[in-house]
């Protein structure tokens, strides 16, 4: 590649950053189709205003360069809410380019779109995600009393988010979107009652996007919380993904713990939340060891900001049981 100050900008550069090949076929690379267009795996917001290939040997025309780099800028704002400031080397029109100016080199063109190909979906380890910004697209409660008589066992709540396709959903979270799941029992009532509560208040919020999954607002320790969250690591049979033990409220019930288990279904284009809350203590069965409220799960899905690209994701739907 020749793009250097005072080179001439050669077809093979503009395909490079467009395509990722000198001679314009689609790479999955650093390159500004990869982000914007299809993409593949954990890269492409699915655009559909791709880059065309120059051939060789032809020249870069001014709507050719200006494109360029107002992808790359769509890209990064998209990312982290603001463009690139790109400066000339030598004087002259930097981005917005007339017939007939000359074309200088952007110092910043190389490290913007690696800058974007490491950004792409990913979710900060403060639990904010990359994605300049999202909206709570809805809202969906699960709530569920346990059974009136001992043995209490097991409340199962379980989550289905469906896309129209698994492409879509690739899309979605490629984009910066995320799933937040929150749980929750009123603190009043029993010993046992006020047990489960502060368990489930300590899981905090659990938030699966991008190629992470965040813990935040937790309180006490995990015995497993996975944090390699991506479309490609949900496995297509229900895999623990979470288990967290009462280990911060009454110690006689300290054997209770919630967990959550995930998958893949419906030709991918599905995720299936399967949350447990397991009460597993060793009651006496006196007044205390009753749960008298209910617990909720919440599950919040934020799609992907629409300021600069367009929906290619669809609407998830959910459907809880």
């Amino acid at each position: 590649m020749t793009y250097s100050v005072g080179s001439t900008i050669l077809s093979d550069d503009y395909n490079v950053f467009a395509t990722g090949a000198s001679n314009g076929a689609p790479t999955d690379s650093a390159n500004v189709n990869n982000l914007w267009g299809a993409g593949n795996g954990n890269y492409g917001f699915g655009q559909s205003t791709t880059l065309s290939a120059v051939a060789s040997g032809n020249t870069i025309t001014a709507t050719q360069w200006s494109t360029l780099i107002s992808r790359v800028n769509s890209i990064k704002a998209h990312q982290t809410g603001g463009g690139v400031s790109f400066t000339n080397t030598s004087g002259g029109a930097a981005v917005n380019i007339a017939s007939g100016e000359i074309i200088y080199q952007l110092s910043q063109l190389n490290s913007a779109i690696s800058s974007a190909y490491t950004s792409q979906g990913v979710a900060a380890s403060t639990g904010s995600p990359a994605c300049h910004s999202t909206a709570s697209q809805s809202i969906t409660d699960n709530s569920k009393s346990f059974p009136a008589t001992q043995p209490f066992n097991t409340i199962t709540m379980t989550f289905v988010l469906t896309w129209s396709s698994g492409t879509a959903m690739r899309y979605f979270f490629n984009a910066g979107g995320y799933l937040e799941f929150t749980m929750s029992m009123p603190n009043s009532g029993t010993s046992k009652t006020q047990s489960w509560s502060n368990l489930l208040s300590d899981v905090g919020t659990v938030r699966f996007g991008g190629i992470s999954s965040v813990y935040t607002g937790y309180s006490g320790t995990w015995n497993t919380n996975r944090t390699d969250f991506n479309r490609g690591s949900v496995p297509t049979s229900p895999g623990l993904w979470f288990k967290k033990y009462n280990d911060t409220g009454v110690g006689d019930y300290n054997a209770n713990y919630v967990e959550a288990y995930i998958s893949r279904i419906n030709s991918d284009s599905a995720i299936a939340v399967t949350i447990n809350m397991n009460d597993a203590a060793a009651d006496s069965n006196t007044a205390e060891d009753y749960v008298n409220n209910v617990a909720n799960v919440r599950a919040n899905v934020f799609a992907p900001s629409t300021s600069y690209i367009s929906n290619t994701w669809g609407t998830v739907t959910v459907v809880t049981s």
